[in-house]
């Protein structure tokens, strides 16, 4: 059996301190020598200088006799005693200090902290406003007292020094500044145990055990913040450490203490979420109105929840960027001013603007009207003259962030529970509460009119680390909230979705009971000051929009939201006209391009009508210059338009379920070109003369060389899929992975790979592999000949444009190069085979026709007739009632259904096809051409096949309003083709009882995949789990006893083909015999508990990342088919287990009404599944039953047959 991977404890933490050789246990309760020692010289010390000050009086009189330990703020008498100090007095008094201290710092750190306590060295000063001296007066200089206090920051921050700064320090050791910081000083102070020390000589060679400065970061990388921050502490230490007047002389101003330089009081924090702080100021001369530093956020509130979930090592500089401004880029220093003209657009909306910069130096106003009608943004991608912008000199992937895409909604939605709920909530103007670091504020002045310049304290639009900015508070946000169990959440910039899930059903109301409201989220994000918008709230439904998505969590469907659906379908006929005569320019271009890329996440199969449209706006020689669009261009557009002009369409979302390992290997060299492997099978690419230039390097070929496998992916394919891909270039898996790159080549592939995955469900899981583990490293060389086993891909899928152009494909021999497969899958695992479409298959292109799947061909293959219905009719009714009838006519059939009417709809077409019949005479359809489309098929398929295809076109028909004409022909033509109709193919086999025990014995029950095999419940295949459809591992299985002692199991299957959605019991008997079900039920649950709930009931534990896959039909019959053929037996389907499982309950006497409740029968569908009854029955019942009992069989049996006759 595969056991889960186990998690890694008992770190160690010797790494966090050095070590001592002093060090020994100690005991608390009882002080130990070493402390009354220390208590003696503290004591003694203390009789010395009261003596020595009885002896060295001052001439006023007065001594000093300020005890070791006690620091407080310097007054007006200590100033004149720090004047009369006479050297003998005070070198007395330091000399006793540094004895002490020399004494303290020879014992190991654990007794120095002892030390410390014992003595009360920890010092603080938190409270020192109105002990300094009064305030210098005002000045004319530039830079006085009072502008220095108007941009104090620190004014909250108490004053510290620390016992290990003083000792480093009097032993004549550097102390950097990096470790007088506030958040230093606290960190030391509040961790002890984790302070690292180190063993040091001091001058007169004494072995110490002294502060080690070296964890600290270098002073040079400090900002001027942290500068200031620090020397308020720092001079605390110098006034412990040095003389009076040698520790004034670093004071501003001749000011001793330096708490008593306050700063004005101005919040930086705004309670109400709706209120816009003052962001922007115009430029002054004081110094001051730089450093300001403004956000809602809480940034001592944000330190502490972080460090109490233990989420500070995943933001450690969180805190810091609130207090002292975030960097936007790593910028070189400005060698001159650069200020170009605004855009026409700013002279054009200059009111707008005006009051733009208003509402930001206002200190706080209501929002006004509408938002978003117009929005200032910053060109900084604006080029000076040599070159360079703001934006060139920012690296984006210095400003990671996280990303909730719709992929990760739609698999959430997928697997949840029935009455599962959402709720979505925006930040408030989200760029603009975050502060920019005063340092790089000068790269942000913007103009308002010549010569008029202002400051932009927060985080504009237009900035290439913005989103990066931004999101780093909001991934820390998400995190405390999941940290409060309020969970699973995602997040794209400023929006978030929340999913809650019920607990269970109030008895009472029948309503779900949840764990969770809006009220808990606002509970834990209120004090950290996060501004939610508050018209942009809403509430816990199973209806919420997320991503411009609207997602039904009840029908588990994704389709546009009505303003979106409207939006987008103005925007592509302001496109279309005047289209083909008019020019239109790139720009246009790609706007819609982008917009019908995005909605192609409800739209799967429309990815194709892109291509025109791509490969069009990449021919632009002049971005600058319009020019006429081919036809098909403008033919795709239309055909978009036509979609997009039916009603509400909505996509069913489907989980793509555990990390699927198809043996893909990736690889490129330079020398000659790209190689992957693909379930056992490769293909290769070679490099075209000149393929180098601009952005293509070897990140780029690496990336290309990931982007045909997906696209190959996608031909073989698979759908809803999460996918595993090894790459030996790190780079790519990052880019990949982060989903962008500075490499605008590379940018532009991870895009093309982005639109196949959110069309298709899939996502694919980059990970890095050693070259020389890399099995498609050889495919990708000169030495390899491998041959072109993927010829047969659409062309609407090949390689881009600007991939393909570099490319020639491998052709040599035919023969197919084999790599072994992975172990972890299961042994009869197939590799999938491309292959080629069936010539019946094919049909003529139509944009009333997309390529889609055969079950979703119901839904969007129209007519002229159907297309003015449905517009008709939505014009009728509301978008949304239209929308809804449809789905819900839809949803009366299940998936199977569906896809069997699809492939009559497919037939149908195919002979309208092949005799030219007009789009208009399709539907509806005439009685003649029904029957002459069944006439076609009469002798090839049976009657019960030309019945299904009917019914799929009648509720075609039904579907689009169209009168049904099936009449006379139609019904006097199928009576004819049940008389012709082909033999039928003979009744499947029962699995017999020498099947289950031939298969119980070459199961190796020690594995767990032979564990789920002897258990058997299975799904289609491994992405096609569905909660709502197939019974998971958290079904309560119950075990019982019968008054006979037998034994019994029961569980709940949320789904039948004759029940739907009321499911139906599942009830297991044990009997007497190896093949008991319940004995393999309760081995299957040992054997692979470790399993999580959420998976299929009888998924099996795995050795590889994952940890478990779902047991599938196809992988449980290969298992079954090969124990059977190693025995002899003949080999089976999956219907032959129901067959077999109904033939031996009639064998062994059970009623035939018990059996078909057993078998969930409702009709005399039952009698089919009866086997070899008249042979079998009488020889193994003779051995088990009188002659009575055997009448008694046959009565039985008898009686059901009439009654189902």
């Amino acid at each position: 059996m595969v056991n889960r991977p186990q998690s890694v404890g008992g770190k160690d933490l010797s790494a966090f301190r050095e070590p001592s050789d002093q060090d020994e246990d100690m005991e608390f309760q009882q002080p130990t020598e070493e402390e009354i020692d220390l208590r003696r010289q503290e004591e003694a010390m203390r009789r010395g200088d009261e003596n020595g000050n009885g002896r060295d009086r001052t001439p006023d009189g007065e001594g000093d006799d300020h005890p070791v330990g006690e620091v407080r703020s310097p007054t007006a008498d200590d100033e004149r005693m720090a004047r009369t100090h006479t050297p003998t007095a005070e070198a007395a008094m330091q000399t006793a200090k540094l004895h002490l201290l020399n004494d303290i710092m020879q014992l190991s750190p654990e007794k120095q902290n002892t030390a410390w306590r014992i003595l009360g060295l920890t010092q603080n000063i938190s409270d020192a406003t109105g002990k300094a001296p009064a305030a210098a007066a005002a000045s004319t200089k530039l830079f006085t007292v009072a502008t220095e206090k108007s941009g104090d920051l620190f004014s909250h921050k108490p004053i510290e020094s620390l016992p290990q700064q003083v000792s480093l320090i009097s032993h004549g050791f550097h102390l950097p500044l990096t470790a007088c910081t506030s958040t230093a000083v606290k960190y030391m102070r509040d961790n002890p145990g984790e302070v690292k020390y180190k063993r040091l000589h001091n001058p007169k060679g004494v072995k110490l055990t002294l502060l080690d400065t070296s964890s600290f970061p270098v002073e040079i990388d400090m900002q001027p913040e942290e500068w200031r921050d620090a020397w308020r502490n720092f001079m605390q230490v110098l006034n412990d450490t040095c003389d009076s007047k040698l520790a004034s002389s670093g004071t501003l101003s001749g000011e001793q203490d330096p708490a008593a330089l306050r700063s004005a009081p101005d919040s930086t924090a705004i309670s109400a979420p709706s209120a816009v702080p003052p962001t922007i100021t115009p430029l002054v001369s004081g110094a001051s109105e730089r450093d300001r530093v403004i956000t809602p956020y809480n940034a001592d509130i944000f330190e502490e929840e972080l460090r109490r979930l233990n989420l500070l090592d995943r933001y450690p500089l969180l805190a810091h960027k609130f207090r002292y401004g975030f960097p936007i880029g790593d910028f070189d220093s400005l060698a001159f001013s650069f200020n170009p003209p605004n855009h026409s657009s700013a002279t054009e909306h200059l009111d707008f603007i005006t009051a733009y910069i208003d509402e930001q130096v206002s200190i706080v106003v209501d929002k006004a009207g509408a938002p978003g009608k117009y929005r200032l943004v910053q060109n900084c991608s604006y080029k000076n003259d040599e070159g360079v912008s703001v934006n060139s000199q920012i690296n984006s992937d210095d400003f990671s962030t996280r990303w909730g895409t719709a992929a990760q909604v739609a698999e959430i939605i997928s697997t949840a529970p029935l009455g599962a709920q959402a709720a979505s909530l925006d930040i408030d103007s989200a760029f603009r509460n975050i502060p920019i670091l005063p340092a790089h504020k000068k790269f942000l002045v913007i103009q308002h009119e010549l010569g008029e310049f202002f400051i932009d304290h927060v985080c504009p639009f237009g900035i290439a680390s913005g989103p990066g900015i931004q999101g780093e508070p909001m991934d820390a946000v998400v995190d405390i909230i999941e940290a409060h169990d309020i969970k699973p959440n995602k997040k794209w910039v400023d929006d978030l979705i929340n999913f809650r899930f019920p607990l269970g059903v109030d008895p009472a109301s029948g309503a779900y009971i949840y764990a969770y409201g809006l009220t808990d989220i606002f509970r834990v994000t209120a004090p950290l000051g996060v501004p939610w918008h508050p018209k942009k709230i809403t509430d816990y439904s199973h209806e919420v929009v997320y991503l411009g998505f609207l997602w039904n969590l009840e029908t588990r469907t994704v389709s546009l939201p009505d303003t979106k659906h409207e939006k987008y379908t103005n925007k592509l006929v302001k496109v279309l006209d005047g289209m083909p005569e008019r020019r239109v320019s790139q720009k246009d271009l790609m706007s819609i391009n982008g917009t019908l890329s995005h909605i192609t996440f409800v739209y799967p199969h429309s990815r194709s009508y892109l291509t025109n449209l791509c490969t069009f706006i990449a021919s632009y020689p002049n971005p600058y210059a319009p020019r006429f669009p081919p036809k098909s261009v403008v033919s795709d557009l239309r055909w978009w338009l036509n979609l997009l002009q039916l009603p509400r369409v909505s996509r069913p979302l489907e989980s793509r379920g555990a990390l699927l390992d198809l043996e893909i290997w990736v690889d490129t060299s330079t020398s000659w070109g790209i190689g992957i492997l693909v379930e056992g099978q490769w293909d290769a690419w070679k490099w075209k003369a000149g393929w180098k230039g601009h952005g293509r390097d070897i990140g780029w070929a690496e990336m290309i060389a990931v982007e045909l496998t997906i696209r190959v992916v996608e031909c073989l394919g698979h759908r809803n899929a999460h996918i595993l891909i090894r790459s030996d270039n790190s780079g790519v898996v990052g880019a990949f992975s982060r989903g962008r790159s500075r490499n605008f080549e590379v940018n532009l592939s991870i895009r093309r790979t982005e639109i196949i995955s959110m069309s298709l469900n899939l996502s694919f899981h980059l990970t890095y592999v050693n070259t020389k583990d890399n099995l498609a490293d050889p495919v990708s060389q000169t030495s390899f000949t491998p041959s072109s086993f993927m010829n047969n891909t659409p062309s609407r899928i090949s390689a881009p444009a600007s991939a393909s152009a570099r490319l020639e494909t491998k052709k040599t021999s035919s023969a197919k190069h084999k790599v072994p497969v992975s172990s972890s899958l299961p042994r009869q695992l197939k590799p999938r085979k491309p292959r080629k479409p069936k010539p019946c298959n094919s049909i003529d292109s139509s944009s009333l026709r997309p390529l889609v799947l055969a079950d979703e061909r119901l839904a969007l293959w129209t007519t002229p007739y159907a297309t003015k219905f449905r517009s008709d009719l939505a014009s009728d009714l509301s978008h949304n009632a239209t929308s809804k009838l449809f789905s819900v006519m839809l949803s009366s059939l299940d998936s199977s259904t569906r896809k069997n009417y699809g492939a009559g709809l497919l037939r149908f077409t195919q002979f309208c096809d092949c005799l030219k019949v007009a789009e208009s005479d399709r539907m509806p359809a005439s009685d003649a051409l029904l029957a002459a489309f069944v006439a076609e098929w009469s002798g090839s398929v049976a009657r019960t096949t030309v019945d299904t295809w009917l019914a799929g076109l009648g509720f075609w028909h039904s579907l689009n309003g169209a009168p049904w004409n099936g009449g006379k022909m139609l019904k006097a033509t199928c009576t004819a083709v049940a008389k012709t109709q082909p033999t039928k193919k003979p009744k499947r086999p029962p699995v017999t009882l020498e099947h289950m025990h031939a298969l119980r014995a070459g199961l190796d029950l020690t594995d767990s995949f032979d564990a789920a095999v002897l258990g058997e419940l299975v799904i289609p295949s491994t992405n096609t789990f569905n909660p709502s459809k197939h019974v998971s591992k958290a079904a309560a299985i119950g075990y019982h006893a019968l008054p006979n002692r037998k034994e019994y199991a029961s569980f709940h299957i949320p789904w039948t083909k004759t029940t739907k959605q009321a499911g139906a019991d599942i009830v297991a008997t044990e009997n007497d015999d190896a093949t008991s079900a319940i004995t393999a039920l309760r081995h299957h649950q040992n054997a692979n508990h470790a399993v999580p709930s959420s998976a299929p009931l009888f998924a099996f534990e795995t050795a590889d990342q994952q940890g478990w896959a779902p047991m599938t039909k196809p992988w449980f019959l290969d298992r079954c088919n090969e124990v059977w053929n190693d025995a002899g037996l003949e080999l089976l389907t999956g219907h032959c287990f129901r067959i077999g499982g109904a033939t031996e309950l009639l064998l062994r006497g059970t009623h035939p009404d018990i059996v078909a409740t057993q078998g969930g029968w409702k009709s005399r569908a039952f009698l089919e599944y009866w086997r070899k009854i008249e042979s079998i029955l009488p020889l193994f019942i003779s051995q088990s039953f009188d002659k009575s009992r055997l009448q008694l069989v046959q009565t039985s049996m008898d009686a059901f047959k009439k009654k189902y006759h």
